[in-house]
């Protein structure tokens, strides 16, 4: 993997549009010296609101490295980056979600207990989902509404496999237990909630 390559996302909303849309690319860039070059540009034209490399692991490190995006049309697209030159992007796998047409705001890679890749993704719904990532592909394995406006920030915590954070428009942000369910739902169980320590929505977790 050459660290000079990184990848930007783009998004764009055509008011002008009946209805709106959203378009965007997925770039990727080499940095060489004092130039930075595009060596590839998506042609699909979906915006892109998120994107992040798979963290490097012992278990991972002689495998393809993995690139997932959280798309406006709704849905999760993993690429892997190909070990030709000059480097490029391929699809590898697509994942969709209940709020297809409406758009991803955010994800985050984890790994399971079990030592399966995950993918957390908010939406402008406020729901969250849950895939793993398999041989066949990405799979939905739970999703939940987590906040009453938009859903901007999700992130596994580095410390357990287990925990997730999600922040909102609503103000409002919350850790879930991803082994414990709720009695009434199928979404997990909140650990934590805090709307009082700030007065306007949480767009990032790190």
């Amino acid at each position: 993997y050459d660290p000079n390559l990184f990848v930007c996302g783009t998004y764009e909303l055509l008011k002008d549009k009946l209805p709106p849309r959203r378009v965007g690319f997925l770039e990727l860039y080499l940095h060489k010296k004092d130039t930075i070059v595009c060596l590839q540009r998506e042609a699909d034209g979906i915006g892109i609101l998120d994107c992040a490399w798979e963290p490097a692991t012992d278990s991972n490190a002689t495998q393809t490295r993995l690139l997932a995006t959280a798309c406006s049309d709704g849905t999760a697209r993993v690429y892997g980056l190909s070990e030709s030159l000059p480097a490029s992007l391929e699809a590898v796998t697509t994942g969709t979600c209940d709020d297809f047409g409406d758009a991803l705001m955010s994800l985050s890679w984890g790994i399971a207990e079990q030592g399966t890749p995950r993918l957390a993704l908010s939406s402008t719904t406020g729901r969250l989902y849950l895939f793993r990532l398999t041989s066949v592909g990405l799979e939905l394995q739970q999703q939940w509404l987590a906040h009453t406006l938009e859903g901007w920030a999700i992130a596994f915590s580095a410390d357990h496999w287990a925990t997730l954070y999600s922040g909102g428009d609503d103000a409002v942000f919350k850790v879930w237990d991803l082994r414990n369910q709720n009695d009434d739902s199928s979404a997990p169980a909140t650990v934590a909630l805090n709307r009082r320590v700030h007065r306007a929505g949480g767009c990032c977790i790190r």
